[in-house]
């Protein structure tokens, strides 16, 4: 099987880089910096905004640097945008700390001045605005920092201050994990293995997610155990074992309960003796806790084990299990797809989007009957190398995003 079908170093952009690198002034674009909400002075004529500014008004002022920044009524003016912001800073307002910090940052009207930056950054972040957090990381990061490239990676990976980029996360992931950090080691493995910010490779993810087991990253060793399991490798057996037990004993209490209830409900590659009694146990557990895929699973538990009688409890499970996975926002392919697709796994999927009615018209007939079919082929131990394939994906954890 080549598993490396599965499998978030990226520079700024062009404009980013010039800007820090540039001597003096660099010329700042509509998307620079946060556009606020809209203020009372948005439409006060420019006469009466400059004479509330002239007389102390931290709104006024604010707003009149906005419009210099951005040439609105006025000949563009970066000099007087930095004053004005530097004014109504002064008296504590988030915002205008905010631009003063862009400005001694990216020397617009005033000279380069990091530290200076970094001060305004911070007293805009104190007051809540999410962007002062992510340029006072990225500060940092620069510096080598590895909790702010921790900070700026997740902010670029959520999306968080910023808008998300799966490149530049990684690189700053990478940079964290290359100083040790045992977090950014399993973001960056987590990245390989879903090609977000890499280019897909399965080796690569092993090599992050076992510098981040090694330092007792829960997350890290029940991602190791899955590839270990999905790799179809019994070599790994026993290591993949151990890692769930510790993953287990950690915090990955839901996922590791629902990866040993599938285990026991397939008997995959004899890691454990296939035994429905057991794999319900586990996937009720892993159900109860929360987990998407405990709650898929189970659904095929119960159908294997209880037959019709159970058909209203399956539904229920395969709308639970839809419900967490949008929570936790994970993406399917669409049922039309799916439909073409003789692969176990696809075909159980697509009984969730039936039982849900996403993608899809609602039908829990055509749902019941492919979840018979699923088990049923489970029952027979008709899954394919191509299934695990899609379960290596399916069972990795990773944050909701």
């Amino acid at each position: 099987m080549n598993i490396n079908k599965l499998c978030r170093h990226f520079i700024f952009s062009a404009l980013f880089i010039a800007a820090l690198a540039a001597p003096g002034s660099a010329e700042p674009t509509v998307s620079s910096h946060k556009v606020r909400t809209p203020s009372k002075y948005q439409m006060t004529e420019l006469s009466e905004l400059r004479s509330l500014a002239g007389k102390g008004d931290p709104e006024a002022q604010y707003q009149l640097g906005e419009r210099y920044f951005e040439g609105i009524g006025v000949d563009k003016d970066l000099k007087q945008a930095f004053l004005c912001f530097g004014k109504a800073a002064q008296q504590g307002h988030a915002e205008a700390q905010f631009m003063l910090g862009r400005c001694y940052h990216m020397g617009w009207g005033c000279g380069k001045d990091p530290l200076t930056a970094n001060h305004w950054y911070f007293q805009a972040a104190e007051q809540g605005v999410s962007q002062a957090q992510f340029y006072l990381n990225s500060l940092k990061a620069e510096e080598g920092d590895v909790i702010a490239q921790c900070n700026l990676a997740d902010s670029y990976y959520d999306g968080n201050g910023t808008e998300k980029d799966f490149a530049k996360a990684a690189y700053w992931y990478k940079q964290a994990a290359e100083q040790g950090e045992a977090y950014a080691q399993f973001m960056t493995g987590l990245c390989y293995f879903r090609g977000e910010g890499f280019s897909q490779s399965y080796d690569e993810a092993i090599k992050w997610y076992r510098l981040a087991a090694e330092q007792g990253d829960a997350n890290a060793q029940y991602n190791l155990a899955v590839c270990y399991i999905c790799d179809n490798n019994e070599n790994n057996n026993a290591e993949a074992l151990d890692l769930l037990n510790k993953a287990q004993q950690a915090k990955r209490v839901q996922e590791t309960q629902a990866l040993i209830g599938f285990l026991y409900l397939t008997g995959w590659n004899n890691i454990v003796k296939r035994d429905v009694s057991l794999a319900e146990a586990a996937l009720n557990d892993a159900s109860q806790n929360g987990s998407w895929t405990g709650n898929l699973f189970n659904s095929v538990s119960l159908c294997s084990h209880y037959g019709e009688e159970s058909r209203d409890k399956c539904m229920a499970q395969l709308r639970t299990a839809y419900s967490i996975a949008t929570y936790e926002k994970r993406k399917f392919q669409n049922a039309d797809e799916l439909k073409s697709s003789s692969k176990v796994i696809d075909k159980l999927i697509l009984a969730m989007l039936y039982a849900n009615g996403a993608g899809a018209a609602k039908d829990e007939a055509k749902a019941w009957q492919l979840l018979r079919e699923v088990s049923e082929r489970i029952g027979k131990g008709e899954l394919t190398e191509e299934d695990f394939v899609s379960l290596a994906d399916l069972f990795q954890f990773h944050p909701a995003v």
